[in-house]
């Protein structure tokens, strides 16, 4: 398991030690300063999920340490935890949560509470980050399947409608993109063989094949008949076609 990025920021060294001693463990790894300025450096420099920031410091405050985390786009998504002694008015807390903050720690610090809040925003970091790996790989993928040569297209099973299909299809076919989504794929086989071509694809619903490869002739735009190779992989009521 990836250890969590978590930064401790305290003009005391002592208070940094004691956070340390407590946050200790295998799936975080902890940096730690007494400068926000160095903070700031660190925040950039290697991904931080958390910061634990002291509210009072004199160099600069808490607050304006999380306000220039915030206005920076490579670590405005960085959670911040205040560990303050200051009231626990609501005026304060406010100011706080109005900066970015998403919650507080009051000194002095109960080894019980600051344990569970750290926990859940870690879990929160842990889920936000996979759900950025997958938006990524998603990414990754429209982009393999926009630049390929074959036609891929998204394919509904019970209509058997277009969903989705890349632009190679106006290469091989004939056919822009816009102009086949939500009609049915049987249509871009030749006339005489559009039932044999559903009941090719019925077939591999019906067993629930999540793949299988066949030939089949299609009619182009200009009404010529090519052969392609067909690879059909069906998953989630959703078929996906790869034609070459």
């Amino acid at each position: 398991m990836t250890p969590v990025n978590i930064l401790i920021v305290d003009d005391r060294e002592e208070n940094i030690i004691a956070l340390e001693a407590l946050l200790q463990r295998d799936d975080i790894h902890l940096y730690s300063t007494t400068s926000p300025n160095e903070a700031l450096k660190i925040a950039w420099e290697n991904n931080i999920s958390i910061a634990l920031v002291d509210v009072q410091m004199p160099e600069m405050d808490g607050f304006e340490l999380v306000e220039m985390l915030k206005s920076n786009p490579r670590t405005r998504d960085v959670m911040v935890i205040f560990v303050t002694a200051i009231s626990k008015e609501a005026k304060y807390a406010m100011k706080g949560f109005g900066a970015g903050a998403v919650d507080y720690l009051y000194k002095p610090l109960d080894p019980y509470i600051t344990s569970a809040k750290v926990d859940a925003f870690i879990q929160l970091a842990r889920a936000r980050d996979e759900n950025k790996v997958k938006n990524e790989e998603l990414q990754n993928f429209a982009t393999v399947v926009r630049n390929s040569a074959d036609i891929i297209c998204v394919v509904d099973a019970q209509s058997l409608r277009i969903q989705t299909i890349n632009p190679a299809v106006e290469k091989i076919l004939g056919y822009k993109p816009d102009e086949l989504i939500d009609t049915s794929i049987i249509d871009r086989a030749i006339g005489k063989n559009r039932p044999s071509f559903r009941e090719k694809l019925g077939g591999i619903i019906k067993d629930n094949l999540t793949f299988s490869v066949f030939e089949f002739e299609f009619e182009t735009f200009s009404k010529t008949i090519i052969w392609a190779e067909c690879r059909v992989a069906y998953r989630n009521k959703t078929l996906f076609i790869n034609i070459s």
